[in-house]
């Protein structure tokens, strides 16, 4: 017969303690470590209560033209005077192209053209009529293709690109967390709305994190960034390409590192990637910080004049703006502060086994120990109590050891 007793049993640990001291002070030492790693380290410096997620969104760009416009006699990059071929590098004619031509979007990406080159492509038959083909033949050999021809291309620079703003507009949210935020949060009121005591929300410029620059910047600088670089203003963020430039630690008349034809950035194009850095815990939710890209930024478009018979071609440089959503949203939740101390309970019962398998297998003096107690409840068929208390023996590895144990 199935004895209920025997199947049900609880079974539980019977402690047995080992008086000794370089023992004891292991152990002790072990769970004091486990305490500074988990709650000063983890919790408290680590912040193991917050539950973290990156925020994603969108960005919208738009270029904006300067209040005014530097005149081209005066920008040293500009040379009326010299044809639009042969050029130089460093000097070509200027034009004055508004915001239409000057900023072309592509998703989250806006070039800036700084440079062109414009050229002409005639062609003497239509689109769907391949290269080659032969349109009229007079039968003597004389035949008519179907052909195109460019036109040398004259290159130009794009004056005062400098003092172009960029309108910045973003909305982002967190979905476990449940933050959503972005440039509507911190739109600066109309002054008719803002009481004399409110204070606008300063949006930080951060400096690019360039190690051989650091050393040029100040203290205040490299906390606060390029100071007042960024317009808050109801319709999103404006930031001046001139800032982002010197936020990056470039100037467009510097010698591009991107090419070996020691061309100035202005001609050869930069790629600049602007990111939006998220933090929920300061007044200001976001500020901007630059990294320069290592590539050349250029785009090729063509305009039809008589399409398909004439076509002008622009091949436009220029800095390439990417603006990407990045940081983290912090929210304290109690799940993941369980979570780091589940963890530490975990390392405390590592650190046990740790010291019983020190004791057991490796310490000079091996102690064995052994009981077996059975306890019958009073109900139980079986009315025999068994308690045979635990023994311990020690078994030196060598007789000349003075390592006294006692248990």
């Amino acid at each position: 017969m199935v004895d209920w007793d025997d199947v049900l049993a609880y079974n539980t640990v019977k402690i047995v303690r080992v008086r000794h001291k370089w023992v004891g002070l292991f152990h002790k030492l072990s769970l004091l470590v486990i305490f500074i790693y988990i709650v000063l380290y983890e919790i408290i410096l680590q912040e193991g209560y917050y539950l973290r997620e990156t925020p994603h969104g969108a960005v919208q760009l738009s270029l904006m033209p300067p209040d005014s416009r530097l005149t081209i006699p005066v920008l040293p990059y500009c040379d009326q005077t010299q044809e639009a071929r042969p050029y130089s590098p460093t000097s070509l004619r200027c034009v004055n192209w508004g915001e239409d031509l000057t900023g072309i979007q592509k998703g989250q990406d806006l070039l800036v053209v700084t440079r062109v080159g414009i050229s002409d492509i005639t062609r003497n038959c239509n689109e769907t009529t391949p290269i080659g083909t032969v349109l009229e033949d007079d039968g003597n050999g004389n035949t008519v293709l179907c052909e195109e021809n460019q036109s040398d291309e004259f290159m130009y620079y794009v004056s005062d690109i400098e003092d172009f703003k960029i309108m910045v507009v973003h909305a982002v949210r967190a979905t476990s967390t449940g933050y959503s935020g972005g440039t509507f949060k911190h739109a600066r009121p109309s002054a008719a709305s803002l009481s004399p005591d409110a204070v606008p929300v300063e949006i930080q410029l951060k400096y690019a994190d360039v190690t051989e620059r650091q050393a040029d910047l100040t203290e205040e600088e490299r906390t606060e960034g390029v100071k007042g670089a960024v317009d808050v203003h109801p319709d999103g963020d404006f930031i001046s390409v001139r800032n982002l430039l010197k936020a990056a630690h470039l100037d467009l008349d510097d010698i591009s590192t991107q090419t070996t034809d020691r061309e100035p950035n202005r001609y050869a194009g930069l790629n600049i990637m602007v990111k939006i850095i998220f933090n929920n815990n300061g007044a200001a939710e976001y500020a901007y910080q630059p990294e320069v890209l290592p590539a050349e930024a250029k785009l090729v478009g063509e305009f039809g004049i008589n399409y398909p018979y004439e076509r002008r071609v622009h091949n436009q440089h220029g800095v390439r703006f990417k603006f990407v959503i990045s940081g983290e949203i912090k929210m304290f939740d109690f799940k993941t502060l369980l979570l780091s101390f589940v963890s530490g309970l975990a390392l405390t019962s590592l650190a046990a086994l740790f010291v019983d398998t020190l004791i057991t297998y490796v310490m000079p003096q091996k102690a064995t120990t052994s009981c077996s107690n059975t306890i019958s409840h009073p109900t139980s068929r079986r009315r025999t109590l068994t308690n045979r208390p635990c023994s311990t023996r020690f078994s030196p590895k060598s007789a000349g050891s003075a390592t006294s144990w006692r248990a």
